[in-house]
């Protein structure tokens, strides 16, 4: 029995050392805290913006029109039910021999190759902008923002001018042309 204990004594060392290895992590504990709700609220406001290719229109006897590439985007909220672009003159260019105003009445402008509008258009109908007499009419947009609550669209604007036989010659500039998106 002795010889017998004499075997067995390295192993169970080796046991015990492994024992003695092993206990502490099987007896850790963790301790934590309690836990902490913390409220969320995330706002989304609504936004629209129009931007275009271009930031100045030069037009003269041989280049009597010109093209801007517009693009109307939206993220909006449920309750809306059309989308409009509107253009007016809030300065007529000036010029000429007696720094006269060029008549709203020889600018035209046209969306997307679409009718073809004269810039003495009297006050937006509703609407809080625009100069009477000086409007160049609106367009309505295709889309369904009563549906299509985020997206964009492109615009190909073109403004013309005439040019009356009569018109003194010179250099017409400080025009301002005012092209507002509203979605409503």
């Amino acid at each position: 029995m002795n010889s017998i204990k004499k075997l067995l004594r390295p192993f169970f060392s080796v046991l015990a050392s492994l024992l003695l290895l092993l206990a502490p992590a099987t007896f850790a504990t963790t301790v934590a805290s309690n836990a902490v709700t913390v409220p969320l609220s995330l706002t989304i406001p609504e936004s629209i913006s129009l931007s275009t290719s271009g930031n100045s229109i030069n037009l003269s006897n041989s280049s009597p029109q010109s093209t801007l590439n517009l693009t109307a985007s939206w993220q909006i909220k449920s309750g809306h039910s059309s989308a409009q672009v509107f253009s007016w003159f809030s300065a007529l260019p000036t010029g000429g021999l007696n720094n006269a105003a060029y008549s709203p009445v020889l600018f035209t402008t046209s969306y997307n190759g679409g009718t073809v509008t004269n810039c003495g258009q009297p006050a937006f109908s509703g609407q809080s902008f625009g100069v009477a007499g000086q409007n160049c009419g609106s367009f309505a947009l295709s889309q369904n923002v009563a549906t299509d609550f985020v997206d964009s669209t492109a615009i190909t604007f073109t403004l013309a001018v005439s040019f009356p036989p009569n018109q003194a010659t010179g250099v017409y500039s400080s025009g301002i042309l005012n092209i507002l998106f509203e979605i409503s």
